[in-house]
């Protein structure tokens, strides 16, 4: 499809994203992304992304690390990858999650670590995302019992604190 003029939707999303709202700047980016309903552009979406996840939008913050990760706009870079899927993953964005495991079990962008890559996966699942549970039966095969209970542990300490914060909030 090509995209000569802006439709009344890309402009009322543009207004919203100028006056800073993080949804419509991170729905901008997203757009810009993937070309549709306007040209693609790399660089400006980055640049939309990049103000909506400074504001803490986790799915632009899940964005900016995929465009990292496959150097789109840019040279890839695995280490900001990491950073930025785990900003986003620590707001409980599944696929950020499944993203940052693939991170920490490859050793792209950091060191390798299958406990981590173990924990991430594990929350993916969780959050119901399909490919996270192949991930964490591969990642799980490939760790040793040391780094798997290291990831249990860390998955017991997270969800006794949600019940803690549970009861906390009755």
């Amino acid at each position: 499809m090509t995209v000569t003029e802006p439709t009344p939707y890309v402009n009322a999303v543009r207004l919203m994203a100028e006056q800073g709202d993080p949804d419509a700047q991170h729905t901008m980016g997203a757009l810009l992304l993937q070309g549709e309903e306007i040209a693609q552009d790399f660089d400006a979406a980055a640049q939309w992304h990049r103000l909506a996840a400074e504001q803490g939008h986790p799915d632009a913050q899940h964005d900016l690390g995929v465009m990292a990760w496959e150097g789109l706009g840019c040279a890839p870079d695995a280490e900001a990858a990491r950073q930025w899927f785990t900003l986003a993953a620590q707001q409980g964005n599944p696929d950020a999650r499944n993203n940052l495991g693939v991170l920490w079990a490859t050793g792209e962008g950091g060191a390798q670590d299958l406990a981590q890559a173990c924990y991430w996966f594990a929350l993916a699942a969780r959050d119901g995302l399909p490919d996270a549970q192949d991930n964490l039966q591969q990642a799980r095969n490939e760790a040793s019992e040391q780094e798997w209970r290291a990831a249990q542990e860390r998955l017991d300490a997270l969800t006794a604190q949600a019940t803690d914060d549970a009861d906390d909030a009755l």
